[in-house]
């Protein structure tokens, strides 16, 4: 443990190269963090830290803090979670029909897991961070199986526990307990930016030659995969990304870098436009005004201008039947398809069954028979809302639940913002962790139109911010004893 009186007098005498402290000169707070310090790995315990959820507070908690297990974890783990998380946006298997009985995703996220957790126990370290978001996610799965005997399809519920929520909250354990420094939110906002890359130009080819999706919509085809597949998918899964690769953008320096990074938020706004998804367009223009707001208040005002004159000056170049369709957001008349309606009729059907099942609600995964007996049999139609999802399937506790997940992780990015500044963090990491941020409210914003309750977009968004609320609390003021995760100062 380093004595207080060898600390540094200055942030960025630590250096986490890799997963490693060394001493090194103070870098320039405005240069490149992901080589200068972020953490003070010696930090002694306190009752603040955020130690393990199932070990009690003793002499051991100073290896629960952030930079400690930062410090212990082994890079395979984390590896392993980056394989897994290319497998299930790639989905391989969609175009080599040969690698399906392999189950990539599967074994590449059973293997982070399990390396992850073998890597716990040989180090005697403890099993995690303990996180409010962890306790919230945990009642939302225990309130999912406790409704389980009130379920109109108690073995759909079970299946929808068991193939599909399970595996999006292991993700999402990883992701707080994996992406736990700066150089590791760099890391994986860079991956997540690659990745969105084949699934925005895969669907501009398509669009190119007019692969649709049919339905009498004549919609262009994503790319072939379980989460981008549907247009409006893949543009909620762009407008996810597209502030994350913004905030790494405004924290490189590497002119290269910078420009590889805006060649893709390029072909990603293209593609979020020719999926001609109303909730889309009106999440990316959240998302820009989100952006310019930020900018403008860190004295950039000439780049939120700018940025703001050229999504004005793109609009006229927009086709005339896109800038028809995303009129009908107002106008519901004039939408020839009726899926205005359509989303409408489900939107009044869901409140009156949540009006009716205020408390357990229809049971986890049977949200389209609960529209059948609002509608009649043969719907089979889910809620475009997750907000309504919630409330449909597990009642208005459940709706509670995820609300509170999702402003407690909003909180901690504010939080995580404010002890940048205290503690002088460089600034292309508060710009990163701003691009979380926002990555975060368009989530929420896009929830208002789409489902996916417990699925991987879901609990990649809420994660990304919490892991980079861990992430930013491992840059330490030099004066900083201690830093609680659960509440971050």
């Amino acid at each position: 443990m380093t004595p207080s009186s060898e600390r540094p007098a200055y942030p960025g005498q630590f250096e986490l190269k890799g997963d490693h402290s060394t001493t090194r000169p103070a870098p320039d707070p405005r240069g490149p963090w992901w080589h200068s310090a972020t953490a003070d790995a010696a930090a002694p315990p306190t009752s603040e830290v955020g130690d393990s959820w199932w070990r009690p507070v003793s002499a051991r908690t100073a290896a629960t803090s952030a930079p400690a297990i930062a410090d212990s974890i082994a890079r395979v783990p984390f590896i392993a979670l980056l394989v897994f998380t290319a497998f299930l946006f790639l989905a391989p298997q969609s175009f080599f029909p040969a690698l399906q009985p392999l189950r990539l995703p599967f074994v590449a996220g059973s293997f982070a897991l399990g390396s992850y957790f073998l890597d716990r126990l040989l180090r005697g370290a403890p099993l995690s961070i303990r996180l409010p978001e962890l306790a919230i996610l945990g009642a939302l799965l225990a309130w999912s199986v406790l409704t389980l005997p009130v379920s109109l399809w108690p073995s759909g519920s079970v299946h929808m526990i068991l193939d599909t929520y399970l595996k999006s909250l292991a993700t999402f354990f990883l992701l707080v307990n994996l992406v736990v420094t700066p150089i590791r939110l760099r890391r994986m906002a860079w991956f997540l930016t690659l990745l969105s890359l084949p699934l925005a130009a895969t669907t501009l080819a398509n669009y190119h030659f007019e692969v649709v999706i049919g339905g009498g919509n004549n919609r262009v085809l994503g790319y072939q995969g379980t989460l981008s597949e549907n247009p409006n998918d893949l543009a909620f899964l762009l407008n996810i990304t597209l502030p994350v690769a913004g905030g790494l953008l405004l924290a490189e320096r590497r002119r290269w870098a910078r420009a590889v990074i805006l060649a893709i938020m390029a072909v990603d706004v293209a593609a979020i436009i020719v999926t001609y998804s109303r909730a889309g367009f009106l999440v990316l223009a959240v998302a820009i005004v989100l952006f310019s707001w930020k900018l403008a208040r860190r004295g950039r005002t000439k780049l939120a201008v700018v940025l703001a004159i050229a999504a004005l000056a793109c609009a006229p170049l927009l086709p005339a039947s896109y800038l028809q369709r995303i009129g009908t957001s107002f106008d519901k008349e004039a939408d020839t398809t009726g899926s205005s309606e359509a989303r409408w009729s489900l939107i009044r059907g869901a409140v009156g069954h949540v009006m009716q099942h205020p408390v357990a609600g229809a049971g986890i995964g049977a949200g389209m028979l609960a529209m059948n007996e609002q509608f009649g049999v043969g719907v089979w139609r889910q809620v475009h809302n997750t907000y309504l999802e919630y409330a449909v399937e597990l009642g208005l506790p459940g709706l509670a639940l995820f609300v509170l997940l999702l402003t407690c992780a909003l909180n901690g990015t504010h939080s995580a913002q404010r002890h940048l500044q205290r503690t002088r963090a460089p600034l292309a990491l508060v710009l990163l962790q701003e691009g979380v941020q926002v990555s975060l409210i368009a989530f929420a914003v896009g929830a208002l139109f789409a489902p996916g309750a417990y699925g991987w977009l879901l609990h990649y968004a809420v994660g990304l911010a919490v892991a980079s609320r861990v992430a930013c609390a491992a840059w330490r003021a030099p004066t900083t004893n201690s830093l609680s995760l659960r509440r971050p100062p």
